[in-house]
C-alpha cells in the first residue's frame, strides 16, 4: 500500500434536502457523501435519489462525491438497484454500500456496475465501492469483503454495529477498539486505502470530537465522517498531525537516509533513540499524512 495524504473529513449529506445539497461542496470538506440511506424516510426514498442524480449531472464539485445506497436489507435488491441507476455518471467517485454481509453481495452490486458503466459511455471499474460493515456477520467476512472487486476501502457502521453486537458503548469507546483494530490491519493486508472513521453523532460536543479523532488517527484510519459541518474543520485539524511532531519525524527520517547512505542499518536519533527502517516507516507515514 502506498502512503497517502489525510483523507481528512467526508461530510454526509442527506439526499432528500435540497438546500443542504446546494451547499455541501462550500462546506470545507475533502469529500461529500449524498446520504440516501439512514437519513433519509422510506417516503423520501425516491426524491432523494432524484435530487443527487441531478446534483451528480449539474456543474463540476471541487470534492469527490461519494453516495450511500440502500444494501440487500431482506434479500431485495430493487432498491439497490434503483439507487445505482441514479446516480452512477461520470462524476461519481463511487458507492458506500450500507449493511453488506457478503463477498457475494460485493460481486453483484460489481456486475450491476459494469453493465451502467458500459451503457453510460464510462470506463468499467471506474466506480469504487466501499462495502459498510453493520454486523456480525459482515465482521465474520472483512477479509473477503476486502478481496472484492472495485473495494477502495471499508468502513464500519459503528452504531449499527453495537446494536447487532448487543454492546454498550462508553465515553472511552474501548468497546470498539478490538472491531476498530482489526479494521485498520484487514485493510492494510488487502493494500486497501486507510479507513475512514465512523461519525461522532454528539453533534456539539466538538471537543469530544477532537480528542476522539486523534485517538482514531493514531490507531490507523485515514480520515473520519462527519454529520453537521460544524465538525468538519474538527476533523481536519485532528488528522493533520502536530507541527512539533512533523518536524521530529523530519529529524528521524534525515538520520536515518545518512545513516542508510554511509552503510549502516541504523541510525541514532536527535534524542538518543535508535532509528532503524521500522521506525522511518513510521515518520514517512506521518509526513505523508502531513502532504509531505
Amino acid at each position: 500500500m502506498s502512503l497517502a495524504p489525510s483523507l481528512g473529513a467526508h461530510l454526509y449529506v442527506p439526499g432528500d434536502q435540497p438546500q443542504m445539497i446546494a451547499k455541501a461542496d462550500t462546506r470545507g470538506a475533502d469529500a461529500i457523501i449524498f446520504d440516501l440511506e439512514d437519513s433519509v424516510g422510506e417516503n423520501s426514498k425516491d426524491r432523494a435519489r432524484d435530487l443527487v442524480g441531478a446534483a451528480l449531472r449539474g456543474p463540476s464539485w471541487s470534492v469527490p462525491r461519494w453516495v450511500r445506497i440502500n444494501g440487500f436489507a431482506g434479500r431485495r435488491d430493487d432498491r439497490l438497484r434503483g439507487d445505482l441507476d441514479a446516480v452512477v455518471s461520470a462524476s461519481l467517485s463511487g458507492v458506500i454500500v450500507s449493511k453488506i454481509e457478503s463477498p457475494d453481495e460485493l460481486l453483484a452490486v460489481d456486475s450491476l456496475l459494469s453493465d451502467l458503466e458500459a451503457r453510460r459511455g464510462l470506463a468499467e471499474g471506474s466506480t469504487a465501492v466501499v462495502p459498510l460493515i453493520e454486523s456480525a456477520r459482515a465482521l465474520e467476512k472483512m477479509r473477503r469483503l476486502a478481496g472484492a472487486p472495485r473495494v477502495e476501502r471499508l468502513q464500519l457502521g459503528e452504531r449499527d454495529l453495537a446494536a447487532d453486537l448487543g454492546i454498550e458503548i462508553g465515553p472511552e469507546e474501548h468497546e470498539l477498539l478490538v472491531w476498530r483494530s482489526q479494521l485498520v490491519a484487514t485493510s492494510r493486508a488487502a493494500g486497501l486505502s486507510a479507513p475512514v472513521a465512523s461519525a461522532e453523532p454528539a453533534i456539539a460536543d466538538l471537543a469530544g470530537l477532537a480528542v476522539t479523532s486523534q485517538r482514531l488517527r493514531k490507531l490507523g484510519f485515514g480520515g473520519r465522517t462527519a454529520v453537521h459541518p460544524s465538525q468538519v474543520a474538527v476533523i481536519q485539524r485532528a488528522f493533520t498531525p502536530d507541527p512539533a511532531d512533523i518536524a521530529h519525524a523530519r529529524t528521524l527520517l534525515a538520520s536515518y537516509e545518512v545513516a542508510v547512505a554511509e552503510g549502516r542499518a541504523v541510525a541514532e536519533g536527535p534524542d538518543g533513540e535508535m532509528v532503524d527502517e521500522a521506525v522511518a516507516r513510521s515518520a514517512r507515514r506521518l509526513l505523508a499524512q502531513a502532504g509531505e
